[in-house]
């Protein structure tokens, strides 16, 4: 009896150690499966994430060429990496966001087709999901009811560009007095100078020389064999190491304007009337003021003194084949916008001064450009001396697109 008893307990023993070993079987071969498509899910995704960055880089590079070239940019390079053996496909409309990353906010704005902002960013979204009819498809999990999953990646990537495209004296740049630069952006609303940006980089090819109490809130690039000379009070809050390459900005190219242009549309009243005189030499004194039409003007010579002004409020180019005069006189942009204003002093020199605050872009590769006194100046310029003194600020205007400083575009990549 006793005997008997032992013997079916072994038995029951050796049944119940069977089923337990099916069942850690199982088990076994669940977490196995269940690793093959986690490994394999893993694997995409990141695949996914490759395509993905490699898209959005790509199109953030070509921005320079325009909106259709980003975003056809994005997509052949995200489609030339594969995801589970197939080549990843994107939809324009859907996929690719052609925006503006903020730093100080870490955060992507999408700018719509039309948009008058400048874009400096492309976000990719690379899917394979039910709904793009491309999922994908598991190995075991089919046997707990699952046979695909869903994977979706983004990628942003900004475009960063130096900034010696906007404060540049090619031969040489000399600061003095209270004379300083930093920077901001337009497009965000007016400069603040409560909350001054640091991007104000001054670039030569030659030296940067400084004193007084100028400041320069960026770096100072001087040229190849050059230096940064300061004796300033204040000096350079970034770098100060040479351009390793020369800076290059081509000759203004006027075109037809000297004969295609609106001269016509200036309102000549009766006390200005002889403004614009038959030799296109454009002159303003004694308070007289001018408002300009948007548009293109050509004049040979410009000279603005005695509390005169022009006035613009929209979109407007001005070519001076020879000197530019504003001493005592001023060109108001009432939008406050400096890529509405585009100064192009073609001749040898351009004498901006007074108390008046001037926003606009002043492009003057050939000529020595002049700015004092104590009021600020709002945009960029490009000369081929640079020569700032008083105590009036160069707030470079970090929107503007390195493609509106004509030929410079070349420069402003040299940093990069």
């Amino acid at each position: 009896m006793i005997t008997h008893v032992k013997r079916s307990t072994h038995k029951q023993r050796q049944g119940a150690i069977t089923v337990l070993a099916a069942i850690f079987l199982v088990v076994v071969l669940a977490f196995l499966a269940f690793s093959i498509d986690f490994g394999y899910i893993t694997v995409t995704a990141s695949e996914l994430q490759n395509a993905a960055d490699a898209g959005a880089l790509s199109g953030a590079r070509a921005l320079s060429q325009g909106r259709d070239a980003a975003i056809a940019a994005a997509q052949l390079w995200a489609s030339k990496n594969l995801a589970a053996g197939k080549s990843v496909a994107t939809i324009a409309s859907e996929d690719v966001e052609i925006g503006v990353w903020d730093d100080t906010t870490a955060a992507f704005t999408v700018l719509a087709a039309g948009s008058s902002n400048t874009p400096n960013a492309v976000r990719l979204t690379c899917r394979r999901t039910s709904t793009r009819g491309n999922p994908l498809n598991l190995f075991f999990a089919p046997v707990v009811g699952t046979s695909s999953t869903d994977l979706v990646t983004t990628a942003t990537a900004r475009v960063k560009t130096s900034r010696c495209g906007l404060i540049i004296g090619l031969s040489g740049v000399s600061m003095s007095g209270g004379s300083h630069t930093d920077s901001y952006n337009a497009e965000n609303g007016p400069y603040d100078a409560a909350a001054p940006q640091t991007n104000g980089h001054v670039c030569s090819n030659g030296d940067i020389a400084m004193s007084g109490s100028s400041a320069i809130n960026g770096d100072a690039h001087p040229g190849n064999g050059y230096q940064v000379k300061s004796s300033s009070s204040i000096g350079v809050l970034g770098q100060t190491s040479p351009l390793s390459k020369s800076l290059t900005y081509s000759p203004t190219d006027p075109g037809d304007t000297a004969t295609n242009n609106n001269n016509s549309s200036i309102p000549l009243s009766q006390n200005n009337k002889k403004a614009l005189n038959s030799k296109l030499d454009f002159s303003l004194s004694g308070g007289d003021s001018v408002n300009l039409p948007p548009g293109k003007y050509y004049f040979n010579k410009m000279t603005l003194s005695g509390g005169s002004s022009i006035k613009i409020s929209g979109p407007t180019e001005i070519f001076v084949n020879g000197e530019v005069s504003l001493s005592g006189g001023s060109i108001a942009n009432l939008t406050m916008l400096p890529k509405n204003l585009q100064l192009f002093p073609m001749g040898s020199k351009c004498v901006i001064s007074g108390d008046s605050q001037f926003y606009g872009v002043v492009y003057g590769p050939t000529a020595k450009v002049e700015r004092s006194g104590d009021s600020d100046f709002h945009g960029a310029i490009i000369a081929g001396q640079l020569v700032l003194s008083g105590g009036g600020g160069i707030h470079a205007d970090e929107s503007l697109d390195s493609q509106l400083l004509k030929g410079g575009s070349q420069g402003a990549k040299l940093l990069e």
